[in-house]
């Protein structure tokens, strides 16, 4: 929704804008919504039909003043129509604010909602202010952090894209299509484009592996929550190392001991490389590890820490894996550390715990 063109629609003879006609019927049907999905098909049903009033209350006020200010065309509207139409999407619902993410599409920007006393209102300043183009990358927009309320709402769902000259505060949605775009695109010029390219190949991150359960910071942290009236282990851990390899037997002899005495043992997954998810379920089958493969979106710099310190565990701006914080049934945490290697003292610890 961030820009418009006009031109010569087949049939009309001459080229028109659209959204310049007041129309009162137009303004009593489109008008905010009880949910955020009736509000997106009502959005599609005006794209449908040309754009005719930009001035209806399924936009929020600034929202509208901004869509006045468009060259708006019916074929512009059938195109935007085109790009989103019938595609999948997930809606996530924070209070007043809401996202709402495609998840078979990588072209296709999310949209922004916020709900007034009279429902669900589409939020086209707040897409504008939040997502930006991009041309000639692995992708064709990122999310911006704007400063606004949806941005602050929304942190942990701006995941860092794994970008050839590493940049790390390119954003996507985590949870969203992030299948990276096949480029060729190289200093040194081809005798054909049949010849073999040494362009790096895109790191996708999506939510392809089988098996594997992802979450942002903020929904591990809800996780934790939850169990709270149990005393439990929270493991923060990486397997792209020989280390924790060599220590994960011990790591699921300890989470095996958890079980048993009815201690609750959370483990979250934080190496990022798609080859360390993909290798995730087979190395925990092949421990028996009695905890599923839970993998961590990958976060803004500093959002871990940010998110897990209100629950008492201290992650700190650099940390290192694995980190295991021991919380009491109150969900206190009475022991925690960084680069564990000491497995039998996490047992005693959580053997004392289970018997208070």
């Amino acid at each position: 929704m961030g820009g418009g063109v006009s031109g010569r629609v087949a049939g009309d003879g001459e080229a028109r804008l659209a959204g310049l006609a007041s129309d009162s019927a137009w303004r009593s049907t489109f008008r905010p919504q009880s949910s955020v999905q009736a509000a997106h098909r009502l959005q599609l049903e005006w794209l449908a039909r040309g754009c005719r009033d930009v001035d209806v209350p399924l936009y929020t006020e600034s929202s509208r003043a901004y869509l006045r200010t468009l060259p708006l065309s019916p074929a512009f509207c059938a195109y935007l129509l085109a790009t989103e139409f019938g595609r999948h999407y997930k809606v996530d619902e924070r209070g007043d604010l809401a996202l709402l993410y495609f998840t078979d599409d990588p072209f296709v920007s999310p949209h922004f909602f916020r709900r007034s006393s009279e429902g669900w209102q589409f939020d086209v300043a707040a897409e504008v202010a939040n997502t930006q183009e991009a041309v000639g990358l692995w992708y064709t927009w990122l999310l911006r952090v704007s400063g606004d309320d949806f941005s602050h709402a929304f942190a942990d769902r701006y995941t860092p894209m794994l970008m050839p000259d590493g940049t790390d505060d390119f954003y996507r949605v985590a949870g969203g299509d992030n299948r990276a775009l096949v480029i060729r695109g190289t200093s040194d010029p081809v005798e054909s484009e049949l010849a073999p390219s040494a362009a790096p190949k895109a790191e996708s991150l999506t939510d392809g592996v089988a098996g594997v359960n992802y979450l942002t910071v903020r929904e591990a942290a809800e996780r934790i929550q939850a169990v709270r009236g149990r005393p439990t282990v929270v493991l923060l851990y990486g397997t792209w190392n020989d280390e924790t390899r060599r220590q994960f037997p011990e790591i699921v002899r300890v989470a095996v001991s958890c079980r048993e005495r009815k201690v609750e043992f959370l483990a979250f997954h934080t190496d990022h490389l798609p080859r360390a998810v993909e290798g995730l379920p087979g190395l925990l089958s092949e421990h028996d590890a009695p905890f599923p493969a839970v993998q961590l979106y990958r976060w803004r710099s500093g959002m871990l820490d940010a998110t897990l310190a209100p629950l008492g565990i201290q992650v700190g701006m650099s940390w290192r894996p694995p980190l295991v914080a021991v919380l009491n049934s109150r969900g206190e945490v009475v022991w925690q550390s960084q680069g564990v290697t000491d497995w039998a003292a996490v047992e005693e610890i959580v053997s004392d715990l289970a018997l208070q």
